[in-house]
Protein backbone atom coordinates (compact mmCIF):
# COMPACT_ATOMS: atom_id res chain seq x y z
CA UNK A 1 0.00 0.00 0.00
CA UNK A 2 2.74 2.45 0.94
CA UNK A 3 4.60 1.71 -2.29
CA UNK A 4 1.47 2.54 -4.29
CA UNK A 5 0.94 5.80 -2.39
CA UNK A 6 4.55 6.83 -2.93
CA UNK A 7 4.44 5.94 -6.65
CA UNK A 8 1.42 8.19 -7.05
CA UNK A 9 3.01 11.00 -5.05
CA UNK A 10 0.32 10.85 -2.38
CA UNK A 11 0.87 11.98 1.17
CA UNK A 12 0.00 9.52 3.90
CA UNK A 13 -0.20 9.19 7.67
CA UNK A 14 -0.84 5.63 8.81
CA UNK A 15 -1.08 4.26 12.34
CA UNK A 16 1.59 1.63 12.99
CA UNK A 17 0.89 -1.46 15.12
CA UNK A 18 3.25 -2.21 18.00
CA UNK A 19 4.33 -5.59 16.63
CA UNK A 20 7.69 -6.76 17.92
CA UNK A 21 9.20 -6.87 14.40
CA UNK A 22 8.49 -3.15 13.91
CA UNK A 23 10.95 -2.27 16.69
CA UNK A 24 9.05 0.56 18.38
CA UNK A 25 9.33 -0.63 21.97
CA UNK A 26 13.17 -0.42 22.11
CA UNK A 27 13.02 3.12 20.64
CA UNK A 28 10.63 4.19 23.38
CA UNK A 29 12.64 2.46 26.11
CA UNK A 30 15.83 4.32 25.20
CA UNK A 31 14.15 7.70 24.63
CA UNK A 32 15.08 10.32 27.22
CA UNK A 33 13.62 13.54 25.72
CA UNK A 34 10.10 13.97 24.40
CA UNK A 35 8.54 17.01 22.69
CA UNK A 36 5.36 18.34 24.24
CA UNK A 37 2.26 18.30 22.00
CA UNK A 38 -0.28 19.42 24.60
CA UNK A 39 -0.95 19.04 28.33
CA UNK A 40 -1.20 15.23 28.16
CA UNK A 41 0.62 14.21 24.95
CA UNK A 42 4.33 14.07 24.11
CA UNK A 43 6.06 12.81 20.98
CA UNK A 44 9.34 12.20 19.21
CA UNK A 45 10.19 11.24 15.66
CA UNK A 46 12.73 8.90 14.19
CA UNK A 47 13.80 7.55 10.82
CA UNK A 48 13.15 3.86 11.35
CA UNK A 49 14.33 1.00 9.17
CA UNK A 50 11.47 -1.52 8.95
CA UNK A 51 13.06 -4.68 7.56
CA UNK A 52 9.78 -6.42 6.74
CA UNK A 53 8.75 -3.49 4.53
CA UNK A 54 12.32 -3.08 3.21
CA UNK A 55 12.33 0.65 3.72
CA UNK A 56 13.33 3.43 6.09
CA UNK A 57 10.45 5.64 7.09
CA UNK A 58 9.66 8.63 9.27
CA UNK A 59 7.80 7.44 12.37
CA UNK A 60 6.33 9.74 15.00
CA UNK A 61 5.73 8.07 18.35
CA UNK A 62 3.26 9.50 20.86
CA UNK A 63 2.64 8.89 24.53
CA UNK A 64 -0.50 10.16 26.19
CA UNK A 65 -0.62 10.42 29.97
CA UNK A 66 -3.70 8.75 31.40
CA UNK A 67 -4.96 8.58 34.97
CA UNK A 68 -5.67 4.87 34.81
CA UNK A 69 -3.73 1.79 33.87
CA UNK A 70 -4.00 1.52 30.12
CA UNK A 71 -5.24 -1.62 28.37
CA UNK A 72 -2.52 -4.19 27.72
CA UNK A 73 -2.28 -3.34 24.01
CA UNK A 74 -1.45 0.30 24.72
CA UNK A 75 0.58 0.27 27.94
CA UNK A 76 4.17 -0.75 27.47
CA UNK A 77 6.04 -2.06 30.50
CA UNK A 78 8.78 0.53 30.14
CA UNK A 79 8.39 2.91 33.03
CA UNK A 80 7.94 2.80 36.75
CA UNK A 81 4.23 3.33 37.53
CA UNK A 82 5.32 6.18 39.82
CA UNK A 83 6.17 8.05 36.59
CA UNK A 84 2.54 7.75 35.49
CA UNK A 85 0.61 5.65 33.03
CA UNK A 86 0.83 6.16 29.29
CA UNK A 87 -0.90 4.98 26.16
CA UNK A 88 1.34 4.81 23.11
CA UNK A 89 0.69 5.21 19.43
CA UNK A 90 2.87 5.58 16.35
CA UNK A 91 2.29 7.10 12.92
CA UNK A 92 4.34 6.46 9.80
CA UNK A 93 4.12 9.44 7.46
CA UNK A 94 5.62 11.31 4.56
CA UNK A 95 3.64 14.47 5.39
CA UNK A 96 5.67 17.58 6.14
CA UNK A 97 4.06 18.25 9.52
CA UNK A 98 5.52 18.63 12.99
CA UNK A 99 4.66 15.96 15.54
CA UNK A 100 2.08 18.29 17.14
CA UNK A 101 0.34 19.11 13.85
CA UNK A 102 0.38 15.46 12.83
CA UNK A 103 -1.29 14.51 16.15
CA UNK A 104 -4.10 17.02 15.58
CA UNK A 105 -4.44 16.00 11.93
CA UNK A 106 -4.86 12.34 12.89
CA UNK A 107 -7.36 13.16 15.64
CA UNK A 108 -9.50 15.15 13.21
CA UNK A 109 -9.25 12.52 10.49
CA UNK A 110 -10.40 9.81 12.84
CA UNK A 111 -13.66 11.58 13.66
CA UNK A 112 -14.61 11.68 9.97
CA UNK A 113 -13.84 7.98 9.59
CA UNK A 114 -16.25 7.18 12.44
CA UNK A 115 -19.02 9.14 10.73
CA UNK A 116 -18.42 7.29 7.46
CA UNK A 117 -18.51 3.94 9.31
CA UNK A 118 -21.85 4.89 10.87
CA UNK A 119 -23.18 5.84 7.44
CA UNK A 120 -22.00 2.51 6.04
CA UNK A 121 -23.69 0.64 8.89
CA UNK A 122 -27.05 2.30 8.23
CA UNK A 123 -26.94 1.31 4.57
CA UNK A 124 -25.51 -2.18 5.21
CA UNK A 125 -23.20 -1.79 2.22
CA UNK A 126 -19.62 -0.67 1.81
CA UNK A 127 -19.31 2.74 0.24
CA UNK A 128 -16.96 2.92 -2.73
CA UNK A 129 -13.87 5.04 -2.06
CA UNK A 130 -15.03 7.99 -4.18
CA UNK A 131 -18.47 8.05 -2.58
CA UNK A 132 -16.86 7.86 0.88
CA UNK A 133 -14.72 10.90 0.07
CA UNK A 134 -17.78 12.79 -1.18
CA UNK A 135 -19.58 11.86 2.04
CA UNK A 136 -16.66 13.11 4.17
CA UNK A 137 -16.68 16.41 2.29
CA UNK A 138 -20.45 16.83 2.78
CA UNK A 139 -20.09 16.04 6.50
CA UNK A 140 -17.33 18.63 6.83
CA UNK A 141 -19.41 21.18 4.90
CA UNK A 142 -22.42 20.41 7.10
CA UNK A 143 -20.39 20.85 10.27
CA UNK A 144 -19.20 24.24 9.09
CA UNK A 145 -22.76 25.25 8.18
CA UNK A 146 -24.28 23.62 11.31
CA UNK A 147 -26.52 21.43 9.13
CA UNK A 148 -27.38 17.79 9.83
CA UNK A 149 -25.29 15.62 7.43
CA UNK A 150 -28.29 13.39 6.59
CA UNK A 151 -30.15 16.42 5.25
CA UNK A 152 -27.42 16.75 2.62
CA UNK A 153 -28.04 13.20 1.41
CA UNK A 154 -31.69 13.74 0.51
CA UNK A 155 -32.13 12.93 -3.16
CA UNK A 156 -28.52 11.80 -3.73
CA UNK A 157 -27.84 8.53 -5.47
CA UNK A 158 -24.05 8.74 -5.84
CA UNK A 159 -23.47 6.45 -2.84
Amino acid sequence: MISLLEKRGAEYAIKVPFYEWVGLKPLIAERKRWTRVDATVDCFEKQLRIQTWQRTMRVVIYRRRVRHEAPKNYQLDLFDPADGHYEYSAIVTNKDLTGAYLWHYMCGRGSHEKRVRRAQGRRCVRLPAVAALRRQQRVADAERACVQPDALDAGRDDE
